[in-house]
């Protein structure tokens, strides 16, 4: 994923994280570190901030905040984040309810979001230099903010000369940055000659599982068991898996690397 901005690029690598180039007079290309466990899903280059999405479902930005736009607005308990936009000065996001929330400049009513039929949820937003496109759940997308070339006539999609057309809606691309919730565990290792015992830890510090295995194990075998035990214990909760090593690095980015890792040596290679 790469987005560009007003005078600098921000990219999203297949790790989850994002690279930045070009212009940092505002700190716009100072990425956020990450807390242990997260990734970054989704990048959005403004006119002089920059704004992340990460796989937690919250968001953060850097940069120029001269208006209040790397103010990010706070989340009530439950709701995510599932897209962000960063416009010239403002920035627009799409909650997991399907409500969009903006903050920044509002000179010309950039961020005043038009209110929503009953049913209808937002799937889609983009900030523009002084407007804001959304496009809507019944496929209708409509604009806020400063009209002055018309950028917020938004076409009809039929009219009564072309039925054919009726059908039509305009389409969204805000799937590949849904926000999918992790299960995070700190990975211990207790070895008794032959065998590893592997200690899963939540984070609010209890165990969740122990598994016993043998040394010479794939280390992918026990992250399939690990998920196998985990949705036995509960069938509702489907959430990726993020299990972090005693150094810090993922099991699963150690797995990738290397499929035919085993027990032993990540014990070995990743202690803390």
């Amino acid at each position: 994923q790469v987005s560009a901005g007003g005078g600098h690029t921000v990219l999203l690598r297949s790790d989850g994280c994002p690279v930045a180039c070009g212009c940092n007079g505002c700190g716009q290309c100072n990425i956020p570190p990450l807390d242990e466990g997260l990734t970054y899903i989704q990048v959005s280059a403004g006119l002089g901030h920059t704004v992340l999405l990460r796989s937690d479902g919250c968001a953060v930005a850097c940069g120029r905040d001269s208006s209040g736009q790397c103010d990010i607005p706070h989340l009530d308990e439950g709701l995510t984040y599932i897209q962000v936009a960063a416009g010239y000065r403002h920035t627009v996001l799409l909650r997991s309810d399907g409500c969009a929330v903006a903050c920044g400049c509002n000179s010309s009513g950039q961020c005043d979001i038009p209110p929503l039929d009953e049913g209808v949820t937002y799937i889609q937003v983009s900030a523009g230099f002084q407007h804001t496109v959304l496009l809507r759940s019944d496929g209708r997308a409509v604009a806020c903010g400063c009209n002055q070339d018309f950028e917020c006539n938004i076409p009809r999609l039929w009219s009564w000369l072309d039925w054919s057309a009726s059908g039509l809606r305009y389409v969204s691309d805000v799937k590949a940055h849904k926000v999918r919730l992790e299960r995070i565990f700190q990975g211990q290792f207790l070895q008794e000659g032959d065998e590893i015992i592997m200690i899963f830890i939540a984070l609010d510090g209890h165990e969740a599982v122990r598994l016993r295995t043998k040394a010479l194990d794939l280390a992918l075998e026990t992250t399939r068991q690990l998920a196998l035990q985990l949705k036995a214990e509960n069938a509702e909760n489907s959430c990726p898996l993020r299990v972090v090593l005693p150094d810090g690095q993922l099991l699963d980015a150690v797995c990738t690397a290397d499929p035919l890792v085993t027990l032993a040596q990540v014990c070995s290679k990743h202690e803390a």
